[in-house]
């Protein structure tokens, strides 16, 4: 699937990283870009629409069903750019290091 095939959706697109894939992207002259943020009003928001292209989705990370329904807003498939964040640990989206740890891995190539 390509980028001319699906909807780009960047979470944390107000923020440092996310921000940077969404100027990054318009750079590209790529379409479908979406930016995810907690609100569509906020001045940092605003810019990534007026300046940058990129079509504003409410999601926070604090409630799964707008992360479903940014995901879902598109109407095609999905190529997300994600970033998480400590504050992600308060409603069930808790990052646990021992189990990250003990997870299975792929075989590396040598």
């Amino acid at each position: 699937m390509s980028s001319e095939e699906a909807a780009i959706v960047v979470l944390g697109a107000t923020g440092n990283q996310g921000a940077a894939v969404v100027k990054y992207l318009n750079a590209l002259n790529t379409q479908s870009v979406y930016a995810v943020t907690r609100d569509v009003n906020n001045p940092r928001s605003m810019q990534l629409a007026a300046v940058f292209g990129a079509k504003l989705l409410v999601g926070d990370f604090e409630k799964k069903d707008s992360l479903v329904a940014a995901f879902q807003a598109p109407g095609k498939p999905v190529i997300a750019f994600c970033v998480s964040t400590p504050s992600m640990a308060g409603t069930g989206f808790v990052a646990n290091a021992e189990a990250e740890v003990r997870a299975p891995r792929p075989p590396r190539a040598v």
